[in-house]
């Protein structure tokens, strides 16, 4: 995904799986970042619900301009609160880089 979105002319920094909130917040802030996307597939319940933490994120300095999203599956509980847009996997690439390219950009 990574690749297709840089082919695309949209700008990648990769955190990891392991980053937690405030790095992501940190990172966000210091690249200027369109968006952040967080790629959740194949993600437990339970993964899915210690997400919806991520308030922290939108409350962190400047990053409430910045869009979250998702990629991925979710199970009965639905994707987390606090993601503005969440695309299914077999949506991925072209639908979250459209969005980035009109929605993002736009809003800042």
């Amino acid at each position: 995904m990574a690749g297709a979105l840089r082919d695309s002319g949209i700008e990648v920094i990769y955190m990891g799986a392991t980053s937690d909130v405030v790095a992501l917040c940190c990172a966000a802030i210091q690249e200027d970042a369109d968006a952040v996307v967080l790629v959740l597939s194949d993600v437990s319940d339970e993964r899915a619900q210690a997400l919806s933490g991520l308030k922290t994120f939108q409350s962190c300095g400047n990053v409430p301009d910045i869009p979250l999203l998702g990629v991925g599956s979710f199970k009965q509980s639905g994707p987390p609160a606090g993601l503005r847009a969440v695309f299914p996997p077999d949506r991925v690439p072209d639908a979250l880089i459209e969005w980035i390219k009109k929605e993002a950009r736009s809003e800042r």
